[in-house]
């Protein structure tokens, strides 16, 4: 009896020590995760009190990773709690430029980097704002760096000296794609793949039912890369005041193998040195002794107080609305990166019947997606070039679905590099069955009708992929309609230039699917003049969620790529995005059609 007395308070006690633990644990946890976060957080508050000093030299790291648009907020807080750079969009930089072109205390702008972060269009609209701010300020422009990419020399020409390390190098190297090709996996595991689309250059599905490049899709691929090469090597060569010749001549011979006196002698930089000598000569170039040189990056620029505080109000506003990624059906607001087409179609609703939104700017950056959410989001477009000018700014896609989002516009813009057409439609439906029977699992089916078809684990009959393609057919006679309508064109001459072939902007420009190539803010005074508007504001649509949660969330999601990128040794992030689409395209049950062009990475 005694020893079952002492039983009860010990396993009470034995309780609540474990209570404890589990409470300091999930307190020590917690603190763990906020007082970095309140460390960083009362540090880069204290970065944004920093006032501009004179003769200030503003820096802009071109290798940092430069987006189109910061989908989500991704926060400068969150990228140093995960120890990565900082990720600033076009449009910052641009409205950095502007101001800094104004500030008397900024003497001048220092371009850095070795490799550009950012998509050839992208890297349009920094070259177009480094102009600007030359042209406006009468400021000197410099670029210092190791190695000079492709896009680095498309950049930084637009400045007015380069300089670059004795022992370093022009890495010129031209333009290549490429592309794997899975049939013969899929014949291996025993997947059949049926394709049924429209358009001979379709080429987005060809990955997963031929074993090498189709004859058109080498003609297509061979023409916009041609057209993307020509349009940086052309500006290049006049930055640098040579012949695109020489530039060809300089891919060609293998010249940027040699070491950076090679391109000194070839005129594509102006001098070789040290950085300590660079900086001394940025020293004298703002007329400061080194150890007074002061420097300022364009994130620290825009977030400092001196850069704050005097834009007018405006009743009038233009929304620029970014529509970036796959297009996909349903809403799901709190994806980054990704079109949905409810979301969208919402946001599109919402502007328009704002009495005080005045026009629309519709910045597109996607390769298309789903057919459905596609002709959802073109009916609100529809709508409101009915009420109020929208005109489309393309990225560096604009593509398939995006091109049928974009063709209801007012008017187009793309730059030369933008990828955009590929007007066709399909539809791939995969078949485990034979992959099944290899393992020994076998496939029983029982259906109510003789079409109550069980997809992916039968073979398709003649019937159904009549049907199939019949259904495919309709949707890009519709398609063709869409845009014979938008740019007033008959289906005859849509039909001509269509067939799922994809176009190089200034290509597109040629055969009437852009109107004009320029960028963003040729799509932002385009709608001032179209909405007669003297002043006003821009707002940014969707709008960012700052809150404290959402960034939590986004590092926890950061932190679980991190640890898998690092014990697999892969790029994590990317493939799971690959692995999405596939999934995707591969697991529907249902017939799905998608408006789709390939994600072509064009490597410099």
């Amino acid at each position: 009896m005694e020893t079952g007395n002492r039983t009860a308070p010990a396993k009470e006690g034995c309780m609540k020590r474990f209570l404890i633990t589990l409470a300091a644990v999930l307190v020590g946890g917690f603190l763990l995760l906020i007082l970095p976060i309140l460390v960083i957080a009362g540090k880069m508050s204290g970065e944004e009190a920093n006032i501009v000093e004179e003769n200030s030299i503003l820096t802009l790291d071109l290798s940092e990773s430069i987006v189109n648009f910061k989908s989500g907020d991704k926060s400068a807080l969150s990228n140093k709690m995960m120890g990565k750079g900082s990720e600033t969009s076009v449009y910052d930089i641009k409205e950095a430029l502007e101001k800094a072109a104004e500030d008397p205390n900024i003497a001048m702008l220092a371009l850095e980097g070795t490799a550009v972060g950012a998509s050839t269009t992208e890297m349009a609209e920094l070259r177009r704002a480094i102009l600007d701010f030359k042209a406006k300020s009468g400021k000197p422009v410099y670029y210092y760096g190791n190695t000079l990419s492709t896009g680095i020399m498309y950049v930084a020409t637009a400045g007015d000296s380069l300089f670059v390390t004795p022992e370093g190098g022009v890495s010129l190297i031209g333009l290549t794609t490429s592309r794997l090709y899975f049939a013969g996996l899929a014949e291996k595991l025993g997947i059949d793949v049926d394709v049924v689309k429209h358009g001979k250059y379709k080429s987005a599905v060809e990955q997963y039912t031929r074993k090498s490049i189709s004859d058109e899709d080498r003609e297509q691929t061979e023409t916009y890369v041609n057209t993307i090469w020509s349009e940086l090597r052309d500006t290049i060569a006049k930055g640098r005041g040579v012949s695109p010749e020489a530039i060809d001549a300089f891919v060609d011979n293998l010249k940027w193998i040699e070491h950076a006196k090679t391109a000194k002698e070839e005129g594509l930089v102006d001098g070789l040195m040290y950085y300590d000598e660079y900086k001394s000569l940025l020293a004298s170039k703002v007329g400061v002794e080194e150890k007074d040189l002061k420097t300022i990056s364009v994130n620290k620029y825009r977030n400092s107080l001196g850069f704050k505080g005097d834009e007018k109000e405006a009743k009038d506003k233009i929304a620029i609305v970014f529509a970036e990624g796959q297009i996909k059906d349903g809403n799901e607001s709190s994806a980054s990166g990704t079109i949905y087409g409810d979301d969208l179609s919402a946001t599109l609703r919402e502007i328009r019947k704002d009495e005080d939104i005045k026009g629309v700017v519709f910045r597109v950056n996607s390769p298309g997606g789903s057919a459905l959410a596609s002709d959802i989001i073109w009916r609100e477009v529809e709508l409101m070039k009915k009420e109020k000018p929208i005109v489309v700014s393309m990225g560096t896609y604009a593509a398939s679905g995006g091109y049928y989002i974009s063709c209801a516009s007012d008017y187009i813009y793309a730059e030369n590099s933008t990828l955009t057409g590929s007007i066709g439609v399909f539809g791939i439906l995969p078949n485990g069955r034979k992959a099944a029977e290899k393992v020994g699992v076998g496939i029983s089916i029982v259906s109510s009708n003789k079409n109550a078809a069980v997809i992916g684990m039968q073979d398709l009959t003649e019937e159904q992929k009549k049907a199939l393609q019949g259904s495919i057919d309709d949707t890009y006679d519709t398609f063709l309609t869409r845009v014979a309508n938008g740019r007033k064109m008959t289906k005859e001459q849509v039909d001509s230039i269509a067939q799922g072939r994809v176009w190089a902007g200034g290509d597109a420009i040629k055969i009437g699917l852009v109107d004009a190539i320029g960028g963003l803010d040729d799509a932002i005074a385009k709608v001032v003049e179209m909405a007669s508007l003297e002043e006003y504001e821009t707002e940014i649509y969707p709008e960012k969620d700052d809150s404290p949660m959402a960034m939590i969330m986004e590092m926890m999601q950061e932190a679980r790529v991190s640890i898998l990128s690092k014990l697999l040794g892969v790029e994590v992030e990317k493939a799971a995005e690959k692995v999405d689409e596939a999934s995707e395209i591969m697991s529907s049950r249902m017939p799905k059609v998608y408006m789709l062009s390939d994600k072509i990475e064009v490597k410099m």
